[in-house]
């Protein structure tokens, strides 16, 4: 699902990397290993494919990635590792020098995501 919404345009790969990331510590929390795995796997996936412009998402899994890796055993930091290092990759992916766009409502400005045009 989360590849047809990146595909159509409705989510951003670093969004959908930060939520993957952000299920890897509510399953640590939750003490299922196998479910921190199986969200930091995901994210590390989407973090392989991630090219949008939206650092924070990247930074904010990265974050995440590294508080899972913490509260895991050991046999789990592998997992954790690689999808740390995709994370980390697809930040170096980013562009830099792109101007801001002011055509394009920036996600933290408004505290609400994107609209279609005439707002629907």
């Amino acid at each position: 699902m989360d590849n047809a919404m990146i595909a159509v345009g409705l989510k951003r790969a670093s969004d959908v990397v930060h939520e993957r990331a952000s299920e890897a510590v509510v399953a640590a929390e939750a003490n299922n290993t196998a479910a921190a795995e199986r969200a930091a796997s995901e994210a590390s996936r989407m973090a392989q494919v991630a090219h949008g412009v939206n650092g924070d998402g990247l930074e904010s899994a990265e974050t995440l990635l590294r508080e899972v890796r913490d509260r895991v055993p050991e046999d789990a930091h592998d997992g954790l590792d690689t999808a740390i290092n995709e994370v980390m990759k697809a930040k170096e992916r980013l562009p830099t020098d792109l101007p801001e766009n002011p055509d394009i409502p920036n996600r933290s400005d408004t505290g609400a995501p994107r609209s279609a045009p005439g707002g629907r």
